[in-house]
């Protein structure tokens, strides 16, 4: 299981500010797709990975511009396994209903 925080595209140049995500509303405009599953959370982006293939697609107007290359910041929360355990049946109830078949 992957929590991101916080996800900011910026012009590396000017190192101006393209698009950001650090609030639920904003990582809905994101896609999860391919061997992976937005799980529900209050805050973050919670997705979990069950294959070899997950994929995190960014919003489409995200994509063009004239800029020849880009950075991606990424926060990520990490989690012992123990906070892991316990946050996962205190935060969540999951049911893989969500994924693709």
């Amino acid at each position: 299981m992957i929590e991101i925080a916080e996800i900011t595209l910026k012009d590396p140049g000017s190192n101006k500010i393209l698009w950001s995500a650090t609030a639920q509303e904003e990582f809905t405009a994101c896609k999860i797709l391919g061997t992976a599953a937005r799980l529900p959370h209050d805050k973050h982006l919670r997705i979990l990975s069950f294959g070899g293939d997950p994929q995190l697609l960014l919003p489409s107007s995200t994509a063009g511009g004239n800029a020849k290359s880009l950075r991606l910041e990424t926060s990520l929360l990490v989690k012992s396994r123990d906070e892991h355990n316990q946050g996962m049946s205190r935060d969540a109830k999951w049911d893989n209903s969500n994924l693709a078949t």
